[in-house]
Order: C-alpha cells, then structure tokens, then sequence
C-alpha cells in the first residue's frame, strides 16, 4: 500500500533546467502539436467527475527520448492541480477510481517510407506503463511492451484520435470534455471496473495505473509521488539513416524513463540512469515528478511499500 506518512512532506521548488514544450505553428490549439505527449485522466466510478476527463499536452516526444541519462526535469502544466481538483474533487490523488496514462506518436504515414519526424521513423509510438511499485529512480519497474507488428496502425490511429480533441479545441494545454466526446474511455477502456481491457486497440494491459490512499513513494529528484509510469518507445524501423534508435530492435518498448506526479498535480520526469545528483530536501520539489497481451489482462494496482 502507499505510504501515508509521506503526505507530511513539504512542497519545495525543483531546482534544475525545466523541459520547454515545442509545438507547431499550424496546430489550432498552439499550445499542443502532433509531436506533444499527452496525459490523460479518467475517473470511472467515481463520485466527482466519472461523467469527465482531462487531456493536458506536455513537452514534444523527442525531448523525451533525448534528455539526458540520470536527470530529473520539471514538465509541470500550470494549473493542473487546480483543475484535478476542480474537476475530480480536491482529494483526487487520493481515489482509486481515477486513472493517468501517457501516450504519444510521431506520423501516421506509411511505416514502408524513409521520412523521419525529428528523428522519429513512420509511426514511432510512446506511452506509459503501469509501474509495479515505486521502485529506483531512472530504473524500470514495468514489464516492457512488446507490439504485434500488425498492430502499429491501429494503435497510431487511436493516439492521435485522443490528441487530434486536444489539438482542435481551445488554446490551452489543458482540455476538460465530457467523457462521451473526450475518445479516452474507447481508446482506454475496462473490462470491468479496475481492470484494463487493451489500450489504443492493441496494447494489452492498458497503459494507465490508478491513484489510492496515502503517497505512493519517493523518487529521487521528484521526491514524494503520487503516482509514477515507465515511459517506453516503441519504433517499427530501425534502417533509416540519421534516424534515433538506427540499429536498435523494432516493436518492442525501450524504457526511456519515469512521468510522475505529486499531489498539488505538478509532473516530473526521471530519465533513464542512475540519478547522480539530488538537491538538498530544502529544494527539492514534489514534481510531477505493458506487456503485450491479450486484451482483458487484469492489472491490479500494486502497492509493495513498507507500512511507516
């Protein structure tokens, strides 16, 4: 279970070099653009908001994939925690009914072409994956994803229906929709209540994780969490010259590192590599901070922690 005696913590700023967001000028929303991951919450069964979701547009994917080894970034959204709060209560770090999950894609085109998105072949994808426990800072605690090779187009087609709402409404990053009109629950959906069906048509086992009772842990760098996801990509070629990941294996997860979240709803991002050096507890900030399957596998939260 998560740790109830971390929530006496107190919020401090994070120091170190904030990632900036780059999003295209053609995008109707310019504050989220075809390259920008996305985070997404649902709250299904609950008692505030299961009618509502939230999508917030975070930085571009290649900052993701090319930030360095060992590092923590502060990638918090403003305002983020007050719309949590507005939308899902103001204890919705605290409730099991409600569900995070990251996703991302570079292109839809056809995975047979030489073109490259900053690097990033056809349909390279990026999403979250449930973390077992809270585990070592820039280390995986996830089962990595392994993707059908037929199965790319329709999870590239399931990504960008959920961003293509944020892209074309409003100019923040933060879109609040009905859960009716939003795409999240068809492109993340459950089996039965607390139990992910595929995600994206084919990611089985889902890629989101729930929130519960008490802090999930602490990382170092991002400091006391309430939630955290393994971020992997996924590509399905690796012989495109000048391409990231050239030579690399083809649809299967590299873990890339760590998305959290704290519980005034700043985000936080812990890249892969041993994490050298951590600010003194006086400024150190609560940042913000799958398998392949068959769909239906059932993902119970786990919470492994040492009771205070």
């Amino acid at each position: 279970m998560k740790t109830p005696s971390l929530k006496s913590l107190a919020l401090a700023l994070v120091a170190g070099t904030a990632l900036t967001a780059i999003t295209p000028a053609q995008a109707q929303n310019t504050a989220h653009g075809p390259a920008s991951l996305i985070v997404t919450f649902q709250n299904p069964g609950g008692l505030v908001g299961s009618d509502q979701t939230i999508t917030v547009a975070i930085n571009d994917a290649s900052y993701f994939r090319d930030a360095a080894l060992g590092s923590f970034f502060d990638i918090s959204v403003a305002g983020l925690g007050m719309q949590l709060s507005s939308t899902f209560g103001a204890a919705w770090y605290e409730q099991p009914t409600l569900w995070m999950g990251v996703a991302g894609v570079r292109g839809s085109g056809a995975i047979t072409g030489n073109t490259t998105l900053t690097g990033d072949p056809q349909q390279t994808q990026y999403f979250s994956r449930q973390r077992s426990s809270i585990g070592a800072a820039g280390v995986a605690n996830s089962v990595q994803p392994v993707i059908n090779l037929n199965a790319q187009t329709g999870i590239t087609s399931g990504i960008n229906q959920v961003k293509g709402t944020l892209e074309q409404n409003g100019q923040s990053p933060i879109l609040v929709r009905p859960t009716s009109t939003s795409f999240i629950d068809e492109n993340l959906p459950f089996t039965s209540p607390g139990v992910q069906n595929a995600a994206y048509t084919q990611i089985g086992g889902g890629v989101q994780d729930n929130f519960g009772e008490g802090s999930f842990g602490s990382l170092s760098g991002a400091g006391a969490t309430e939630l955290a996801l393994d971020l992997y990509r996924v590509q399905y070629r690796n012989n495109i010259t000048g391409q990231s990941g050239f030579g690399e294996p083809i649809n299967r997860g590299k873990f890339l590192g760590t998305i959290s979240i704290n519980q005034s709803g700043g985000l936080g991002y812990i890249t892969a590599g041993s994490i050298t050096a951590v600010p003194e507890p006086s400024t150190v900030a609560w940042a913000v901070a799958f398998v392949a399957g068959v769909a239906g596998t059932a993902i119970a939260r786990r919470r492994r922690n040492a009771k205070a």
